[in-house]
């Protein structure tokens, strides 16, 4: 038996309003949108962010490879604070937005990240770098939002 771990996936067609709505689709849609960022807590969390195509290709790899049994963490393996990743995308779609703090979540986890070094053992690596998925997604949210 294989079980793979995800952290923090991302990627285009992500719902930016969901229930479960992650960081990245919510911080997309309102920069393009002109719309501040709200981040709560100060933004020096941490996370292990995992471009969503870096997720099927990890499926498919698990798979395909009979000699992998156990629990595997699928991340990059690196952290980005949140307010990184906030400037981050403001930079990108250079829009009038800006962030706002508000009150920390109870139950907020202070730093995440992957240890995936047992899956890239079994041969397996990420094939996009955080910077290359967040440009693709990036590029959806605007063909979607600017239409």
């Amino acid at each position: 038996t294989t079980s793979l771990r995800f952290f923090n996936v991302f990627g285009p067609r992500q719902d930016p309003n969901g229930a479960y709505a992650a960081a990245v689709p919510i911080f997309i849609e309102k920069a393009v949108k002109g719309q501040d960022i709200t981040i709560h807590g100060d933004g020096q969390q941490t996370r292990d962010f995992i471009y969503v195509k870096d997720i099927v290709d990890a499926l498919v790899f698990a798979a395909f490879n009979n000699d992998m049994h156990g629990t595997f963490n699928v991340g990059y393996g690196g952290k980005i604070t949140i307010n990184e990743l906030a400037q981050n995308i403001l930079a990108s779609i250079q829009t009038k937005s800006k962030i706002v703090y508000a009150n920390k979540r109870a139950g907020d986890v202070r730093h995440s990240r992957a240890s995936a070094e047992k899956l890239k053992t079994s041969g397996w690596q990420p094939k996009h770098s955080l910077e290359e998925g967040l440009a693709a997604t990036l590029d959806f949210f605007k063909d979607k939002l600017l239409k």
